[in-house]
């Protein structure tokens, strides 16, 4: 039965398309916020840097260049993003998430308003990610009283490690997809806190393109293997601390 963290440790959710969309310009992401302004009004621009050696008479030359990257759209709160560019729509969730029902509701009324204001030829790929903030206890434990999701390392036992990340991409052939599983590690934060941070990502292998019709579903399918994976990864005993609550269906 599904669980309910009442006490979440997710700082974002990211839900990404990559769109076939030959036509794509710079009046696509207008277009689409003449759709979703009542729920994202604040614009950004985040230009993106590509750094460039040419090598010169007088020798070897750096230089950056600064090009036209993804334009943001802002909900009214600060914590909802759409970000566009091109072939790429993708839509944030940041602290608090409220529930995957209402994440879902935002993901798939972005993606119908941009597809009507601006029609793409096919969906090549999508991939659901979760960022969790595992808050440290501040009793004295090693790592595995806290994750099961840690490096194997001989006579560990004996081994103070001042920092660790690890990734590992499990494959879902049948789904077309991989499930990427990454811990690791945060810096101490000023005030002395420290914790550790599982990223869990699902996503279509690009290939053959996704069906239109089948994204709600994808998606149903996409964030119940990220959910399972939450739940194997992390001690019992630790995942109390987010007060779960079984959910009858």
């Amino acid at each position: 039965m599904p669980l309910i963290l009442h006490k979440d440790p997710i700082l974002e959710a990211v839900c990404s398309f990559s769109l076939d969309a030959p036509d794509w310009d710079l009046t696509v992401p207008g277009l689409v916020y003449n759709k979703i302004r009542n729920d994202y009004p604040r614009k950004a621009d985040a230009p993106q840097f590509h750094f460039k050696v040419e090598e010169t008479s007088e020798g070897v030359t750096p230089s950056v260049e600064t090009q036209l990257g993804r334009i943001q759209f802002w909900g009214k709160n600060n914590q909802t993003l759409v970000q566009i560019g091109p072939g790429h729509l993708s839509i944030h969730q940041l602290k608090p998430y409220s529930n995957w029902s209402e994440f879902k509701k935002q993901i798939e009324a972005v993606l119908r308003h941009y597809e009507e204001a601006a029609p793409f030829r096919a969906i090549n790929a999508i991939s659901l990610r979760y960022i969790n903030r595992l808050p440290w206890p501040q009793e004295r434990v090693q790592i595995q009283d806290v994750l099961r999701v840690v490096p194997q390392i001989p006579d560990s036992d004996n081994q103070i490690w001042t920092s660790w990340f690890q990734q590992v991409q499990i494959l879902k052939p049948e789904f077309r997809a991989g499930l990427t599983v990454g811990a690791g590690s945060v810096p101490t934060q000023v005030d002395g806190t420290s914790s550790a941070m599982l990223d869990l990502s699902f996503g279509h292998i690009e290939g053959e393109p996704i069906q239109r019709n089948s994204v709600s579903s994808w998606l149903e399918i996409a964030h119940t293997e990220i959910e399972r994976m939450f739940l194997t990864s992390l001690q019992e005993e630790y995942l109390q601390r987010f007060n779960p609550e079984v959910v009858n269906e």
